[in-house]
């Protein structure tokens, strides 16, 4: 993949966010395969919450619109 993870550096963390359960398999499986240490969270609430509790990611690749979640997810998630 482009330049995320230079060679013989630890591997960049990703967080994959979808409420798609087959959706957020697939990429979090490609993703790992291509070397990358994956974190997947199954709605915004949870994404958000992991954003703000764990070590930084060097990516947040996400679904444009998940139930459950309008304006609160997108005002909490401009705070981190």
């Amino acid at each position: 993949m482009n330049g995320i993870t230079p060679a013989a550096e630890t591997p960049a963390r990703l967080l994959i966010v979808d409420d798609e359960p087959l959706v957020l398999t697939a990429l979090s499986e490609m993703l790992s395969r291509e070397g990358y240490q994956v974190v997947s969270a199954s709605s915004a609430i949870e994404a958000v919450d992991r954003v703000t509790k764990e070590p930084s990611f060097a990516l947040v690749l996400t679904d444009q619109r998940m139930p459950g979640c309008a304006k609160n997810c997108s005002s909490r998630s401009r705070m981190v």
